[in-house]
């Protein structure tokens, strides 16, 4: 699907290297566990370029996705209180520049023997996915083996 590629996975692999720098940026302590969070305000005043119905569509993305699978998340976008937390994990996806670097089977070593029992190739685990809802856009990447 190489049509949708400055619509879709470009927008995610900004979006992803963002949240990477949040990450590795976050303050260290001996005295407290600190997850960094983030907001779509912080993600738009960091690229505001990005497309504001990828914007719009993004907590729904970020929660589908194995790099930012785990961590807390709260409030509501419609709202403008969203938020979500980082986890460390999502340090291993920072050479990804394409989206099949992002697929590729190495990055899959972050997951949780949880997550691997209940991921089903080009589906969306059972605990992340809503009903009715058929997988996502990069879980059909990884099927078809299309853009990159």
């Amino acid at each position: 699907m190489p049509e949708l590629q400055p619509y879709i996975s470009d927008p995610f692999l900004r979006v992803l290297q963002t949240l990477i720098v949040v990450q590795r940026s976050a303050p260290v302590s001996t005295q407290e566990a600190v997850k960094p969070r983030f907001t779509i305000a912080d993600i738009e005043r960091e690229l505001p370029d990005l497309p504001k119905g990828f914007a719009a569509r993004l907590p729904n993305i970020l929660a589908l996705e194995p790099a930012t699978w785990g961590g807390s998340s709260g409030g509501l976008p419609a709202e403008g209180n969203w938020w979500r937390e980082l986890r460390r994990e999502i340090r291993q996806y920072r050479e990804a520049t394409t989206l099949m670097e992002y697929v590729r089977p190495g990055h899959q070593r972050g997951l949780t023997t949880g997550h691997v029992q209940a991921y089903r190739p080009g589906r969306a685990p059972e605990s992340t996915r809503k009903p009715g809802h058929a997988g996502n856009y990069l879980c059909a990447v990884r099927r078809t083996g299309g853009a990159s």
